[in-house]
């Protein structure tokens, strides 16, 4: 599996989750920020097969850590960026 992508445009958080694998699996995902769940969910993906993951927040003035994680079968990826508003 692979977690990339991650990034904030306006108020919309995404960030994209590929199956890397050989075989269809479901992946477990949690989209953070400042540590507190914003979105989480599961979806199946086919080999090679990318999904976007996206949320709104109300950004204010502030630095925020948002982070994307995944995991299936004893595999797992996150990633994390720092987005600062002024």
């Amino acid at each position: 599996m692979d977690v990339f992508g991650l990034a904030v445009n306006g108020n919309t958080i995404s960030g994209n989750v590929n199956n890397t694998g050989p075989n269809r699996t479901t992946f477990t995902y949690i989209l953070t920020i400042n540590s507190s769940n914003l979105t989480q969910g599961t979806f199946d993906l086919n080999p090679r097969e990318v999904r976007q993951v996206q949320a709104s927040y109300p950004f204010v003035p502030g630095t925020f850590s948002i982070s994307i994680s995944a995991s299936t079968q004893g595999d797992s990826d996150a990633e994390t960026i720092i987005h600062t508003v002024y």
